[in-house]
């Protein structure tokens, strides 16, 4: 074992969302923890234009003066890996599974930092999961990892609440301070000897799909309080969308309601809340009240200021396709 209160701890981060940044930073300031290089996915086509950016956590790792590897696959530097005799590689939203011949590498193995209270919400969506189904409580997990999707044994595990008006961003945040406040003990610990793994329990498993942007259509044929928690959830992707005057029509921000419009009119129709003068959309159940949302090729506003240069979208019906 290591001797954690002399040595450090010589460790490789795996991170490439956002979800990762904070994670890194913590561990690249932890006094037992000696962080030699980030490795992260390669630069991709990014934001409305398309256009090819790295990972922010390379820009991050820049910053504190960290090394950085790219590869396409973490297979293709193995032996750089092994060549820096790690203690262990710690993963947090990396996006690549890691194969076995990278997970014999470190001494300690490999430890994974789960956004979900694990067996539960196994997979690639764990955050927007919890969201979608009105969870009110979810967690971090700190894992070790085997060879199969989030099914190794545990380190530790911290609950946090999910409050009404979470969305993909500010659960996401708050996930990250979690995990910090508890990782580099956990991380001691282990190394040290005085963690036990613990097996998951599988009859409490759950598991998530990667999303797909067709995942983000309004069907307002279901109820607003389940499309009020997709806009939450798909906030920073793939958000929420349907179309308008074969416009694409983004829905960033928006409340549940029984309000229901007078006549009776078909789920999508778009009608004013006649108490507040509120932007609504009539679902299969209660309405939507809008607060934000886009016009394909324009700038986000409030319900308010589109009203203003739109009226005409008063007793129209939204589609979800063109």
């Amino acid at each position: 074992m290591i001797e954690t209160n002399i040595q450090k701890i010589k460790t490789i981060f795996a991170g490439t969302s956002d979800f990762a940044i904070p994670i890194f930073e913590k561990l690249v300031g932890a006094e037992k923890i000696d962080l030699v290089f980030l490795i992260t996915e390669t630069a991709k086509p990014a934001g409305r234009q398309r256009k090819i950016a790295s990972p922010a956590i390379k820009k991050t790792a820049v910053g504190l003066k960290i090394p950085i590897l790219q590869p396409k696959k973490i297979s293709d530097i193995a032996s750089k890996i092994a060549a820096a005799k790690p203690d262990l590689i710690t993963v947090a939203a990396f996006g690549q599974i890691i194969p076995a011949e990278i997970l014999k590498i470190p001494r300690f193995g490999v430890v994974n930092i789960h956004p979900s209270l694990l067996p539960k919400f196994r997979g690639a969506s764990p955050i927007q999961s919890a969201i979608l189904l009105g969870e009110k409580i979810t967690g971090v997990s700190i894992m070790l990892m085997d060879e199969k999707m989030d099914t190794g044994p545990i380190l530790a595990q911290e609950k946090i609440q999910i409050n009404p008006q979470d969305d993909f961003l500010t659960l996401s945040q708050k996930l990250a301070k979690t995990a910090n406040k508890i990782l580099e003990k956990t991380i001691i610990d282990f190394v040290a000897g005085r963690i036990t793994p613990q097996p998951q329990k599988n009859s409490a498993t759950s598991y998530c799909s990667q999303i797909t942007k067709k995942d983000g259509l309004l069907d307002f044929t279901k109820a607003a309080a389940q499309l009020q928690r997709q806009i939450r959830a798909f906030v920073v992707w793939p958000k929420s969308y349907c179309f308008w005057n074969n416009q694409q029509v983004i829905i960033s921000k928006a409340a549940a309601s029984d309000l229901r419009p007078e006549p009776p009119a078909a789920a999508g129709t778009v009608f004013l809340d006649p108490k507040n003068k509120n932007l609504a959309i009539l679902t299969g159940k209660g309405s939507l009240i809008v607060n934000k949302l886009q016009l394909e090729g324009k700038k986000e506003m409030t319900a308010k200021d589109f009203l203003n240069g739109h009226p005409e979208i008063i007793g129209d019906t939204l589609k979800d396709k063109n």
